[in-house]
């Protein structure tokens, strides 16, 4: 079995189809395509954008949630400032 893979929607521009184009590959993925071999994958979607359409697009009620990433990236929780150098991961952390 292969490793982990990252796939990243990005664009600075709203309005552009990153939240479709996010939740569309993800469940694709999920799924799987038999006739194509493709087999299905666990998946992990993570939502930076402020406004977190991908929670609602999944049915989650954002009021239910705790903090976001973006609160993290914007200063913190409970005032304990992130930066981002903690929030990286890699071979050499």
């Amino acid at each position: 079995m292969s490793g982990p893979v990252v796939i990243a929607v990005v664009n600075h521009k709203g309005g552009c189809a990153k939240t479709t184009t996010a939740v569309n590959i993800a469940s694709s993925l999920a799924v799987g395509n038999e006739e194509m071999s493709i087999a299905a994958r666990r998946v992990l979607v993570i939502d930076l954008d402020p406004k977190g359409n991908i929670a609602t697009t999944f049915g989650i009620d954002k009021k239910t949630l705790g903090p976001t990433m973006n609160e993290l990236f914007k200063g913190g929780v409970d005032g304990s400032p992130v930066s981002l150098n903690e929030c990286l991961i890699g071979p050499d952390r």
